[in-house]
């Protein structure tokens, strides 16, 4: 007889560790066409641009590194260049699909924040090469808190890893954060035109760090993070700072070049010309 409507209703089951937070996230009901449109966006924000982004962030670490190779008195090169692999390491886990090269989702989870906290450490120590700035006393103490953080992620029991990376989460967004600070001091006492756009990127960075840290803690109304954009347009804007000052120190090697040869040729013909007049010189005495 009487047939029923058929449910909407589905039953869903998620896998996966407490401490990581699992779940299906935002769903999403309409029409196929408007999904598509949700899952085509979806995709381009969470996948897409950080596809792009190791990409160039990639192909730049190596650039640098090379480039510090060749004159390793450029530490700042050295510097960015490990950056910019670290970077790479923690971005590929959001693109990854599988858990390789670790067992499981907890090792992989302790390897990526891991990989954050040597980035932010990286790119402090290289913003402070980059402007020069000599830090005795908390170059030792950044190091000590950088092993410190490391240990509590990795020695961390499971059941107590949530908290462990929030921690570890918050603490590298505060040395981002101090780091531009200092670095903005550097710039507007120094006012090079290089060290200034730095400050610039950082200061864009720390926007971008804090807005997408509360979003995650939930201290803002849910939203879009900011990190898939603004990520992949300040590691442009690095590339262009950081090839702004190589090619002005090419100019500079070049004009040193130039400057060399003729203090040479200009030698070289004062050497001619003395020789000339001690020959001219012994010749007389000699008639003499």
């Amino acid at each position: 007889g009487n047939m029923g409507k058929p449910s909407a209703a589905a039953d869903v089951r998620v896998l996966g560790a407490a401490a990581q937070l699992p779940g299906l996230g935002e769903l999403a009901l309409g029409a196929p066409a408007d999904m598509a449109d949700v899952t085509a966006r979806s995709s381009w924000n969470k996948r897409t641009l950080f596809v792009v982004n190791v990409a160039i962030s990639g192909a730049l670490g190596v650039f640098f590194f090379f480039a510090w190779a060749l004159r390793r008195e450029q530490k700042a090169y050295g510097w960015y260049a490990l950056a910019s692999l670290l970077w790479v390491l923690f971005a590929a886990n959001i693109v990854a699909t599988e858990t390789w090269p670790f067992p499981d989702t907890v090792v992989a989870g302790r390897a990526n924040m891991t990989a954050l906290v040597l980035y932010m450490a990286a790119f402090t120590v290289f913003s402070w090469r980059f402007g020069d700035m000599r830090l005795p006393r908390l170059e030792p103490a950044l190091g000590l808190l950088v092993a410190a953080l490391v240990a509590l992620v990795w020695l961390t029991p499971e059941r107590g890893l949530a908290d462990a990376l929030n921690v570890t989460m918050v603490c590298c967004v505060a040395i981002f954060v101090g780091a531009a600070g200092l670095f903005m001091l550097r710039a507007l006492r120094t006012r090079q035109a290089d060290h200034l756009m730095l400050a610039l990127c950082m200061a864009l960075f720390v926007v971008v760090g804090l807005h997408d840290l509360f979003l995650v803690q939930g201290a803002i109304s849910p939203g879009g993070a900011w990190t898939p954009y603004s990520s992949l347009a300040i590691t442009l804007c690095m590339a262009l700072i950081l090839g702004g000052r190589m090619a002005r120190n090419i100019r500079r090697i070049e004009r040193f070049n130039v400057e060399l040869t003729d203090s040479v040729a200009h030698a070289r013909a004062n050497l001619q010309t003395t020789l000339a007049r001690e020959h001219a010189l012994v010749l007389r005495n000699l008639r003499l």
